[in-house]
């Protein structure tokens, strides 16, 4: 299999959903009253990682010296390339805040002020956007395919990610991570039954399902990243060592999703 767009950008499109959707699976566990050790842990790991991916996409960039005009220029917003990088730096700028916020508040577990609750509402709305963000690059190019109609998966991929994380981090998770893998594999199934209605798409799911890709789709995508964690789960709810593993799995699994969704075709 050859990729189109080269290592890096792949490398972009599987590790950009680790912080958007430990950013959004954060919130979602803090609703019902996540430690104040979750919170920080989570905006400095998404911080973190954000700022990784963002020296694979100046490096893809090959100017690197040029990159900061996708930050600064206005006259290029047809680019999809110059908008990923405006939302990547302005999430992390609001993660800067939030985490200086985090870090200030004595004692932790007190309430975010009204300014830092805005804050963190910008920041979700962003992270929603870096989420959907892959399936809109991607959707501009011959190059991979399978993403133009994949926005959904993306989405769910990333909030995978997310939970499995949050729950590496012994936040309770379990039930989001759950219905994420319910969702995830319906959102499968309906995208290989619309590509299968479609002659012109029926290559791309024989690549998938029987062809180079076939022990990469159903061994890690399918098997590691769904069925198993979610047997797991429900067979040994409150085993920690297996919640781990099983989590770990679904990172396995949503990244090796968001890879063919890249790759397949291209």
């Amino acid at each position: 299999m050859t990729v189109a767009w080269g290592p890096l950008l792949a490398a972009y499109v599987v590790l950009v959903g680790l912080p958007t959707g430990l950013t959004l699976m954060t919130w979602w566990v803090g609703r019902s009253g996540a430690s104040a050790r979750l919170e920080r842990v989570g905006a400095w790991g998404a911080l973190v990682a954000l700022v990784a991916i963002s020296v694979l996409l100046v490096v893809d960039l090959g100017r690197p010296e040029r990159f900061h005009l996708m930050l600064v220029r206005f006259d290029n917003l047809a680019s999809p390339i110059s908008w990923g990088a405006k939302l990547i730096a302005l999430k992390i700028l609001l993660l800067l805040l939030v985490v200086h916020a985090v870090e200030r508040r004595r004692p932790p577990d007190r309430p975010l002020t009204r300014l830092t609750r805005v804050v963190a509402v910008l920041l979700l709305a962003v992270s929603f956007a870096l989420a959907l963000y892959p399936a809109a690059l991607l959707a501009r190019s011959w190059a991979s395919p399978l993403a133009g109609g994949a926005g959904v998966l993306f989405v769910l991929t990333a909030l995978l990610m997310g939970a499995a994380v949050v729950v590496l981090l012994g936040g309770e998770g379990r039930t989001a991570l759950l219905g994420l893998l319910a969702a995830s594999a319906v959102a499968l199934a309906v995208e290989a039954l619309a590509l299968a209605g479609r002659p012109d798409d029926r290559l791309l799911l024989a690549e998938l399902t029987t062809g180079g890709s076939a022990p990469l789709f159903w061994g890690v995508a399918v098997g590691a990243g769904l069925v198993l964690p979610a047997a797991g789960l429900l067979a040994l709810p409150r085993n920690r060592v297996v919640t781990a593993l099983c989590a770990v799995a679904v990172l396995a699994g949503a990244a090796a999703t968001r890879y063919l969704l890249f790759a397949v075709g291209s």
